[in-house]
């Protein structure tokens, strides 16, 4: 490559990243916000909404994986077909601070701040007790969610 090509190059590298900022910045401010309730924000403590999604997330990817038996049984007891796929996909879709507020009004006794050390089927049981009372659940999610294979 030629000393002018780079050069060139080097020179539309700023206005790429700012491209890409102002691009962020818009899908930032477009999407929904949602504020933490008193009681889940009580619930987390210092403990992030998005890690303590990811962390519900885990469980349930975890129960997927290691306790497939016992997973598919929670899921026809709860009449959501065979397994946690669905459930999967529409936890990874939904917004942390929304999930957290639902199922801290769902099940308000699971211990937020401490996920990981919680038993896996109990906090999958938790995330199922929220999505089949459906509280606050959009139209979408609730279709998509409950979709039959």
């Amino acid at each position: 490559m030629s000393p002018e090509c780079r050069r060139q190059l080097h020179l539309a590298e700023p206005e790429y990243e700012k491209a890409s900022a102002e691009a962020a910045e818009r899908a930032r401010r477009d999407r929904p916000k949602y504020r933490l309730t008193k009681q889940a924000k009580k619930a987390l403590g210092k403990l992030s909404p998005e890690l303590a999604w990811l962390q519900v997330g885990t469980m349930v990817a975890h129960v997927q994986e290691q306790y497939e038996e016992a997973g598919e049984e929670l899921c026809r007891v709860h009449d959501l077909g065979e397994d946690l796929s669905d459930l999967l996909e529409w936890l990874e879709s939904m917004d942390p601070v929304k999930g957290l507020n639902l199922l801290n009004n769902q099940v308000p006794d699971l211990n937020l701040r401490d996920i990981p050390h919680q038993a896996p089927l109990s906090v999958v049981e938790a995330v199922l007790k929220m999505a089949v009372n459906r509280a606050g659940l959009s139209e979408s999610d609730c279709r998509r969610l409950f979709r039959k294979s």
